[in-house]
């Protein structure tokens, strides 16, 4: 077993490549670190979650999830609020050393990264092959979806390096190294705090890892014994989920039992699907085709006024996912899987294709 440092030394390279690119990806951001922030529409929303963090935590010493200064006297609770805590306490010490704009642009950059990194990390563990790895955190990090939430102000969106660290942890911890299963139960609490779909997501990939691992038995005889370890091991990350992230669901479920409000009609559900011409749109932000792809996507596949919607991978993504799975088949079982599950759920509760929906909801 390699020690951190000796990993460090591995892989240090990818990581710094990785740098470079997210500043030239998010050019001219490095310029301007203090002055502006990358994003717009949701933008400020965010950046007042890690203000108001910095004033609750730092200067009010009080409950950041609390608003005092606002619907004074009753306060105004961030329970149901896109309330990136894990971002937000994260920005403290950089807003401390370098002020709140800074702090916000060094989170995007560092969602980047930690995409970047996620990604490479788990390709590495599965295949020890340095250049899958790499393109692996390439494709993952620097993808349309990516570019879409720093373009329209969404960071917590962007978290979605915590994933893959999340389904290596798992990996391991269900393969033998009990310990992995501690760092699982923690990553999974750390996205639910970043974001609940994003968590979703997570489950999602439980159920489908709990699947696969369990049907590994060569037999009928073996897959049923295989039931009950497979099911104390995903028990035990989901008790220590379970238990970090009380603080924020005995709150939130009080809440919601007095008042409802949070609750959400079917068609906002329909309008935040993703259309399913979108997975092969070619990227809004594409140099050469982006505009007309945007002419296509903006208003048409999506609502207008709709932040949502992008599911654009790249044609040479998909060629490299398709040749990945035709080249290791029983391998690839789990993350195809995983790949169909997120498609399908991303669709919504009813198909719509070219900006039409299956049923009529007016």
């Amino acid at each position: 077993m390699r020690s951190a440092g000796q990993l460090l030394r591995q892989h240090s390279w990818a990581g710094l490549l990785y740098g470079l690119i997210t500043l030239l990806y998010t050019y001219p951001l490095i310029l301007h670190p203090r002055s502006a922030i990358i994003g717009q529409i949701d933008a400020l929303e965010n950046y007042w979650n890690l203000w108001w963090t910095r004033e609750a935590v730092l200067h009010l010493h009080q409950n950041p999830w609390h608003v005092t200064w606002m619907h004074y006297p009753f306060e105004l609770p961030l329970y149901f609020h896109t309330y990136d805590s894990v971002n937000a306490f994260l920005s403290l010490p950089f807003q401390v050393l370098f002020g709140t704009t800074a702090a916000y642009n060094l989170l995007v950059l560092f969602a980047f990264l930690l995409a970047a990194l996620g990604a490479y990390s788990l390709v590495w563990h599965l295949t020890h092959h340095y250049p899958a790895a790499f393109i692996a955190g390439l494709i993952y990090a620097f993808c349309p979806y990516m570019a879409f939430h720093a373009d329209v102000g969404q960071p917590f969106m962007q978290m979605i390096g915590w994933l893959p660290f999340y389904l290596l942890a798992l990996l391991k911890g269900l393969r033998g190294r009990s310990r992995w299963l501690a760092v699982a139960g923690v990553l999974l609490a750390i996205i639910a705090y970043t974001d609940w779909h994003l968590a979703v997501f997570s489950l999602t990939m439980t159920a489908l890892v709990a699947v696969t691992e369990i049907a590994q038995g060569s037999s009928e005889r073996h897959w049923f014994r295989r039931i009950v370890p497979v099911g104390v091991k995903l028990a035990a990350v989901g008790l220590l989920f379970t238990l970090l992230l009380l603080p924020l669901l005995v709150p939130m479920l009080r809440e919601v039992l007095s008042d409802p409000y949070a609750t959400r009609p079917l068609e906002n559900s329909i309008q935040h699907s993703t259309d399913l011409l979108a997975y092969l749109l070619p990227s809004p932000f594409h140099p050469l085709w982006g505009a007309w792809a945007a002419s296509i996507f903006y208003g048409h596949l999506v609502p207008v006024g709709i932040l949502g919607g992008i599911a654009s991978v790249g044609y040479v993504a998909i060629a490299l996912a398709l040749a990945g799975l035709w080249g290791d088949r029983r391998r690839s079982a789990l993350y195809l899987l995983i790949v169909l599950a997120g498609g399908v759920l991303a669709l919504g509760p009813y198909l719509q294709v070219n900006g039409v929906n299956s049923v009529d909801t007016t």
